[in-house]
C-alpha cells in the first residue's frame, strides 16, 4: 500500500480513537439534551465497532478492502482474553445499537432502550486502548514507519478520555 494512503487511513483510526475517548463524557451529562446523549451513545458504539474491526477482523480477499491493523502489523497477535472481550463488545454493539433485531427488545416486558453505564463505556474504551497500546508497541519494536503516528494518535485519545476538571478547581 502507498505510504501516504496508509497514513491517511491511519488518521481515520485516530479519529475513531478520539470519538470513543470523548463521547462517554456526554452520554450521561444531564446538561446535554436527551437526544444528543443518545446520539453520543450511538456514535460511541459505531466508532467502537470500527476500532474492534480494525483490531481483530482480518480482511478477506473476496470483499472490498477495509482499513485493518494487518495493513500496519501483519505479524502481530492480541492476547486471547483481550481479543475475546473486544469481540463481546462488538457483539453487544451490533445487537443493541447498530441493528434492529429481536434481541434489542426480546420480551414484552423488556426495556425499550438500555443506556450502558459510564463505567461499562470506560471499560470498552480501555480494552481498545490496551489493544492499541500493544499494536503501537509492536510497531515501535518492528521499527515501522507508522509507529510514531499511531503512538501520537493513541496518546491524544488517552488525553481526551480523561475528564476535564471544572474551571477554578485545583
Amino acid at each position: 500500500m502507498d505510504a501516504e494512503l496508509a497514513r491517511r487511513r491511519g488518521i481515520q483510526v485516530g479519529h475513531s480513537l478520539n470519538m470513543i475517548a470523548e463521547l462517554p463524557h456526554h452520554t450521561h451529562d444531564p446538561d446535554v439534551p436527551a437526544a444528543l446523549r443518545a446520539a453520543a451513545l450511538d456514535a460511541f458504539f459505531i466508532h467502537l465497532r470500527l476500532l474492534i474491526e480494525f483490531l481483530i477482523t482480518k480482511p478477506r480477499r473476496d470483499r472490498p478492502p477495509v482499513i485493518s491493523r494487518w495493513d500496519y502489523a501483519t505479524d502481530f497477535g492480541l492476547d486471547n482474553a483481550l481479543r475475546d472481550r473486544l469481540k463481546a463488545a462488538g457483539d453487544y454493539a451490533n445487537t443493541h445499537v447498530a441493528h434492529f433485531n429481536a434481541d434489542r427488545v426480546p420480551t414484552a416486558d423488556s426495556p425499550i432502550s438500555h443506556t450502558p453505564s459510564r463505567t461499562s463505556l470506560a471499560g470498552y474504551r480501555q480494552d481498545v486502548f490496551t489493544a492499541m497500546t500493544a499494536v503501537v508497541q509492536h510497531l515501535v519494536k518492528s521499527r515501522s514507519v507508522y509507529a510514531a503516528e499511531f503512538e501520537a494518535w493513541l496518546a491524544d485519545a488517552q488525553r481526551r478520555a480523561r475528564p476535564s476538571m471544572p474551571t477554578g478547581t485545583l
